[in-house]
């Protein structure tokens, strides 16, 4: 807790507004809304958490995190079929609980939130009933609600599960191709990340990469070490 605090009180001084509260499930720690209030204090205007949504399936949850500060929500749902989420989580009840937690999300317009989609072989034939999801929440929002779909590094655990895991990269393509169109015809803003221009004709302008910038900075400092 004293190193997280820590690094948010630092990354404020050195000119920061917006953090990202990533990795593993944020939502696991108890402190949670301690640290986004912290983050508040320190003046970050945006404060984001990405995660699965098993644990804002409890408004009353949500409610505490938005009481804290909390500003936008990175919502990782790779398919709408609650049948299916239980498996790629390995927990029965899961898949349900995620969905619960887009209701939820949607109800409150105030959340800056995206959907959040891993481009892998069980997911593939779900996009764009993912769309339909998400436009349908949408409508609940009265805003858009973007789809972010992202194809995984061929590297590290994703390479180890091999063909269980992950699908050609034509395939993973033909189906991103085909949830954009279906995307388009519902209103749903979607961007895509680590696919090959090559494999997306016409549709190079939705490639997030395009409108990233990666930065190091040394929190001591407060100076950036290297970005692109």
């Amino acid at each position: 807790t004293t190193v997280a605090r820590d690094t948010v009180t630092r990354a404020a001084r050195a000119g920061l507004t917006k953090i990202a509260l990533v990795g593993g499930e944020p939502t696991a720690r108890r402190d949670l809304p301690r640290l986004i209030a912290h983050a508040r204090d320190a003046g970050f205007a945006r404060i984001v958490l990405t995660t699965n949504g098993l644990a804002l399936a409890s408004e009353r949850a949500l409610d505490t995190l938005l009481r804290a500060g909390l500003t936008g929500v990175h919502l990782s749902l790779d398919h709408p079929d609650p049948k299916v989420l239980d498996t790629l989580m390995a927990r029965p009840g899961a898949g349900a609980l995620a969905l619960q937690a887009g209701e939820n999300l949607a109800a409150r317009a105030q959340i800056d939130l995206f959907v959040y989609a891993v481009l892998v072989r069980p997911t593939l034939d779900g996009l764009p009933d993912l769309a339909a999801r998400c436009a349908a929440w949408a409508d609940t929002r009265g805003a858009p609600l973007p789809l972010i779909l992202c194809a995984p590094k061929q590297q590290g655990r994703a390479s180890e599960a091999g063909d269980a895991l992950l699908a050609p990269l034509p395939r993973v393509a033909e189906a991103a191709l085909a949830a954009l169109d279906a995307a388009d015809a519902l209103g749903v803003p979607t961007l895509l990340r680590n696919l090959p221009h090559a494999l997306l004709p016409g549709r190079e302008a939705h490639d997030l990469d395009l409108y990233v910038r990666e930065a190091r900075w040394d929190l001591t400092t407060g100076r950036e070490v290297e970005g692109r």
